[in-house]
């Protein structure tokens, strides 16, 4: 159990033990495909610009699977804090549960619209093959990258960030030699092309899913079957996730107008904004390891019943990423041509990414601060708020804006990439004024009843 209270270089040493490796997670899980754009690259432009159609319906998957991920989280560190490893427990059962049960419908629907949102994106004919040879495979695997991410989660909330981190760096080993063999047709399998990509990332989180799947069975952190499952813990794990697979969604849903947007300069536009993306996961995927960090310190404060060592691990964690992703900010200025000759040798791309990354490099620590105290809110459960920050500064900013200055004032490519920095900007502060004043209301949320273990080896895995 955790004390009730943290000096301050205590709470900075729970920070760092949770934020590298989390970090380390999140990067590695974006490093494999960052690693498969580079050799979707290399096939060509329309290859590489269809790959990054397809990331608009693969993220509005993940976005449910991610959001039920998180309120177990919380939901799990805040057990945790308070010694609750029952309750715990039923948490975790109930958020296995769900996200597979979610998944297999989810993949259902997404291969019927899929074809149809590429369409809606500006996906040519020749775009849209190439998404639908990647997506295709990948809603076959959907349920495993779901519960990978899950199962990442439950360790995470529980105060285990390394084994995740452990897991995931084999995992994208795994995945790097499948897609290259796949993509290329390379020691004996055929040539698949961007499908390749997703054979890569599917094979790969089933291995990773069943790791951590008997690692939470003999910890005591999870337990198989649908056989005494807490329909408490699912309803409040619904509760809290659901606000933030309703913030993705969102989130993922502009994104494809944005590309819808991009998509009006060509492929080239496309494959230097996805290739853009892929350079600036260096920064924003460790910070998003920092939100998740500030999600389960908060979560765990609060249920020792700190709520000001929460406030502050919410604060501390956002100085840390700030400075982190400025200062990767600044290489993206500095360095621009070389960290787009990492990803393509098309000239034109490479000259429509340089200017991407001016952009990228401004909007760093806007972007930090939204990420990290968006993961403090969460983890005080105030997911419903985080939900609307997109809606705002994305919707009603973004959008707009991106229009005005890329169609409307004659900007361009140029013009709708700036639009970025107003969206995280208004993110940041509403995020940052909420969490300031924020009255802290957890423990009024979490209202999971205990159960009585309906037979002993429940309590065996309940510790």
């Amino acid at each position: 159990m955790m004390d009730s209270t943290l000096p301050r270089r205590q709470l900075y040493r729970e920070i760092w033990a949770l934020a590298w490796p989390m970090a380390g997670t999140n990067f590695l899980s974006r490093g494999a495909a960052i690693v498969d754009t580079a050799m979707v690259g290399r096939l060509s432009a329309v290859a590489l610009a269809g790959l990054g159609m397809a990331q608009i319906p693969v993220f509005l998957a993940m976005a449910i699977q991610r959001g039920l991920g998180i309120g177990g989280q919380v939901l799990i560190a805040y057990h945790t804090g308070a010694n609750e490893p029952e309750r715990r427990l039923n948490v975790a059962r109930a958020v296995v549960a769900i996200t597979a049960l979610v998944s297999v419908c989810l993949a259902v629907l997404s291969w019927l619209v899929s074809p149809w949102l590429c369409r809606m994106m500006g996906a040519d004919e020749a775009m849209l093959a190439e998404s639908i040879r990647f997506l295709n495979v990948y809603y076959v695997m959907l349920i495993f990258s779901g519960s990978f991410f899950v199962f990442s989660a439950i360790f995470q909330g529980a105060g285990d960030a390394r084994t995740p981190l452990y897991v995931t760096l084999g995992v994208n080993l795994l995945h790097v030699v499948v897609a290259y063999a796949t993509i290329f047709g390379r020691l004996g399998l055929p040539r698949l092309g961007v499908a390749g990509s997703a054979w890569g990332m599917g094979i790969s989180e089933l291995a990773g899913t069943m790791v951590l799947a008997v690692i939470a069975k003999r910890r005591g952190l999870w337990a198989p079957g649908f056989r005494g499952l807490s329909l408490g813990a699912v309803r409040t794990v619904w509760r809290l996730g659901a606000p933030t697979a309703g913030e993705r969604l969102l989130v993922n849903g502009m994104q494809g107008v944005y590309y819808r947007l991009l998509a009006g300069f060509g492929a080239a536009a496309i494959a230097a904004h996805r290739i853009g993306v892929d350079m600036e996961a260096v920064s924003w995927l460790p910070a998003v390891g920092f939100g998740q960090a500030a999600t389960t310190i908060v979560g765990q404060r609060l249920g020792a019943n700190d709520p000001e060592g929460a406030r502050r691990a919410g604060w501390i964690t956002t100085q840390i990423s700030s400075v982190f992703m400025g200062t990767l900010g600044l290489s993206f200025a500095l360095f621009a041509e070389q960290w787009m000759h990492l990803f393509t040798a098309d000239p034109v791309v490479i000259g429509l990414g340089v200017k991407f990354c001016m952009a990228a490099a401004a909007i760093q620590v806007p972007m930090a601060i939204a990420m990290v105290v968006s993961g403090a809110l969460r983890g005080a459960g105030e997911t419903r708020w985080v939900m609307w920050t997109p809606v705002v500064g994305g919707w009603l900013v973004r959008l707009p804006l991106s229009y005005l200055f890329g169609y409307t004032l004659g900007f361009g490519l140029v013009g709708i990439w700036w639009t970025m920095l107003s969206d995280w900007v208004v993110r940041g502060l509403m995020v940052s004024l909420k969490f300031k004043y924020l009255r802290f209301r957890l423990g009024e949320k979490v209202q999971i009843p205990p159960e009585p273990a309906p037979d002993a080896d429940k309590g065996d895995l309940a510790g």
